[in-house]
């Protein structure tokens, strides 16, 4: 099968690309939501891990106004130990401290 080509002028044209009939692209979508929906629904419905539940415990006793868990959590922050390095993080811990005149 030989492919035409249009001529226009000096310019010869390419024939314009198949496009991929509407069925196939449904298809084609359909296949796609069907393997990334499950893996999200499934990700939000995972359990929190060791280190999610230590952060989120002693942060609430860095709220409730503790000291040593408000030290111990700007800590964490600065050095990146079982959270992200997050400097401006640990200054909100250091700064709650020093508002609490400890």
């Amino acid at each position: 099968m030989t492919v035409r080509r249009k001529r226009v002028g000096p310019i010869l044209l390419a024939p314009r690309p198949h496009r991929m009939p509407r069925f196939a692209r449904t298809a084609a979508v359909t296949a796609v939501l069907i393997v990334l929906v499950p893996s999200v629904w499934l990700n939000a419905q995972r359990e929190p891990t060791a280190d999610e539940v230590v952060v989120a415990a002693l942060r609430a006793r860095a709220e409730k106004g503790d000291a040593p868990a408000q030290f111990n959590l700007a800590e964490m922050y600065v050095v990146g130990l079982r959270v992200l390095q997050d400097y401006a993080e640990a200054l909100r811990g250091v700064g709650a401290r020093l508002d609490a005149g400890t």
